[in-house]
This record gives C-alpha cells, sequence and structure tokens, in this order.
C-alpha cells in the first residue's frame, strides 16, 4: 500500500484516540502519521543493496509483528522529546500510539498482493491475503475524509467513524474476495481441474475487479471478472489510454474471458533456453522473488538471446508488466542480466 494511505492511517488512530477539542488532537495526527510511515522507511536498502535484494527485503524488519516492540519503544522515546516548549507526551502513550500505527502499516500491506515479512526474523516467507489493491482510492479517500473532518471539527469523533466505515469497506472486500474465488473455482471444475490452486487478486479502479487465476501444472488459466457488471464491455481501442484499456479487461461474470499462458515456452528448444535462463546464479533474486513467473518473451537467434520473465500477480491487461527482466546469453555462452525491457509486453 502507498505510504500516504499508511500515513493517513496513523493520523486517524492518533486523533481517534485524542480528546476532543484538545490541542493534542492535531499532535498526535502527526506523529501518527509519521508513525504509520516509518516501516517505509527500508526504501533506503536500495542504496546498500543490489535490486532483487531490496525487492525481497523490502516490507521485511520494519514490517514485522516480532520487531514491532523494538520499533514501538524507540519511536515512542522519539515521540516524547520535549520537541517544542510547552507539551512533552509520556513515552508510554506515544509507544502505544506507535505500536497501533505500525500495527496498521503491517495489516494494511498484507492485504495485498506484494507479500509482507510479519514473522522475521523467526520466519522468512513473505505472506499475505490479497483483498485490496496496492493503490486503493476508495481505501485512501474513507481515511482522507475522517481525518479532515476531525482536524477541521476538532472531534476524535470522525477519526473513528472513517476508521468504522474502512473495517466495513474491508469486510466488503473479503466477501467479494470469496466471490470471486467462487466463480475461479467453478471454472476449474469445467476444465477439469477442480485441485488446480485458485487465487483472486485484487484489481484497481474498484473493489469489485479481481484478476481470477488458476494454476494447473504449466499453465495459468486467466481471466478479469467486476462482480457487478452485467453487461460485456466492449475492448479499448489501440489508441485509447492506459485506464480504459485496464476497465474494459473486467467482464461480467457470465462473459469472461479465460486465457491460457504457459509458464514455460512450448517450442522444446526454446523452453530448454529459457529453463537454463532461469536457473542462473543472478536470477536467484527473481526467482525468490516471483509467485507466479512465466516467459513473456523472447528476442535474439540461436548465438544470442535473451528470455524476459514477469509475475502474474502484477501484470494489468494493455499495461507493460512492472516486474520484468531478463537473462542474456551472449554468442559466448555467458549470461548476464537485463533489468529494463525495451518491449512493450503487454498483458492481452
Amino acid at each position: 500500500m502507498d505510504t500516504l494511505t499508511h500515513a493517513l492511517s496513523g493520523a486517524v488512530i492518533g486523533m481517534a484516540t485524542a480528546r476532543s477539542g484538545s490541542a493534542e488532537l492535531p499532535r498526535r495526527a502527526l506523529w501518527g502519521a509519521l508513525f504509520a510511515a516509518f516501516p517505509d522507511s527500508d526504501v533506503v536498502m536500495v542504496l546498500f543493496t543490489d535490486y532483487f535484494t531490496y525487492l525481497n527485503e523490502h516490507r521485511g524488519y520494519t514490517h514485522s509483528i516480532i520487531m514491532l516492540p523494538l520499533w514501538a519503544a524507540l519511536l515512542g522515546w522519539t515521540g516524547a522529546l520535549p520537541w517544542r516548549a510547552g507539551w512533552r507526551a509520556r513515552w508510554r502513550d506515544m509507544a502505544l500510539l506507535a505500536a497501533a500505527a505500525l500495527a496498521a502499516h503491517i495489516l494494511g500491506d498484507l492485504i495485498t498482493s506484494y507479500g509482507t515479512k510479519v514473522f522475521k526474523p523467526v520466519y522468512d516467507a513473505p505472506l499475505a491475503f490479497p483483498i485490496t489493491f496496492i493503490i486503493d482510492p476508495f481505501f485512501t479517500f474513507i481515511l482522507l475524509a475522517g481525518t479532515i473532518a476531525a482536524l477541521w471539527k476538532r472531534k476524535a469523533l470522525y477519526a473513528g467513524v472513517s476508521g468504522g466505515v474502512l473495517v466495513a469497506y474491508l469486510v466488503l472486500q473479503v466477501f467479494a474476495q470469496q466471490w470471486a474465488t467462487d466463480i475461479a473455482r467453478q471454472h476449474a471444475q469445467s476444465i477439469n481441474a477442480p485441485n488446480a490452486p485458485v487465487i483472486a487478486f485484487p484489481q484497481p479502479l474498484s473493489p469489485f475487479n479481481w484478476k481470477l487465476v488458476i494454476v494447473e501444472n504449466e499453465n495459468y488459466h486467466r481471466a478479469y471478472v467486476n462482480l457487478l457488471e452485467d453487461e460485456p464491455r466492449a475492448p479499448a481501442g489501440r489508441n485509447d489510454n492506459p485506464f480504459k484499456h485496464i476497465r474494459s479487461a473486467y467482464q461480467p461474470a457470465d462473459a469472461l474471458q479465460w486465457k491460457t499462458t504457459s509458464r514455460w515456452p512450448r517450442e522444446p528448444a526454446h523452453r530448454q533456453v529459457a529453463l537454463e535462463a532461469w536457473s542462473q546464479d543472478a536470477f536467484e533474486g527473481f526467482r525468490e522473488f516471483a509467485l507466479l513467473p512465466y516467459v513473456t518473451t523472447m528476442r535474439g537467434d540461436s548465438n544470442s538471446v535473451c528470455t524476459w520473465f514477469t509475475d502474474l500477480r502484477f501484470t494489468l491487461q494493455g499495461v507493460p508488466p512492472p516486474f520484468e527482466y531478463a537473462m542474456c546469453r551472449g554468442g559466448d555462452g555467458s549470461w548476464s542480466l537485463e533489468m529494463n525491457s525495451k518491449a512493450q509486453n503487454t498483458d492481452e
């Protein structure tokens, strides 16, 4: 989830736990926002590590509930310092606010598709319960409205109400995810793959937009559904903007356009090259990061070829994949990592 939304969640928590009408309400809003934004400070890793290490370690130590007491204590101590004459908070109060704000941040990331290492360093695998797209304007607006109302009226009640509305919104998304998953399971039954893993990923623009994925051996069957849509949407034109391309992908449940993507090229010679590219030591970071990897394209000839990979979790129809990398074999047989694709591959 984006850092602004995290900060708003902390501001709401700070105001909801303040005394209405008191001078501490805006101060707690500010400190709550700073505390809730703190976990994303791990972005500084990009200055000291390689890119794939950052991808895998982001949402690690600063997002761990195991480490939360330590961070809350340190942040609480920072917030209790006499930053301004005439006001000084107790360390205990600030530490409790920091703990609540950090917990809200961790939960906000846990409900997206990226994955969060909530038990690091005890358990290093990332966990996810994907019910919310990583940038959700409805989620953000609910928090923003509560923040503005509480600051304007100087009443903690408005912050509490926005928190309650947000909980109701998340409950709605839980039911939407289950609904979308059931649709995917029905299709899995129809293609004689009743035991295949099924995943529903939240999508942009609407809480009712979902990407459905059925993992069958080395194939991914995918479709885009809008749970409330009744009429099929017309496809976007070549010159339409990206938002129209994205929106047009989501079809009614009874008019889904299922597409099958193979993880590996079907031609034996190409498959052998792709498997060799995938196994290279320089690609270990992406192998660890990708949940649903597949080959998007291969470019070159028998002497020099680049095999491009991405992760199906993050693809959107009509938009180049955000995480696309290649292993390239040169004419001398050596391999090198390519980070930026020059081809406009899209999930179509």
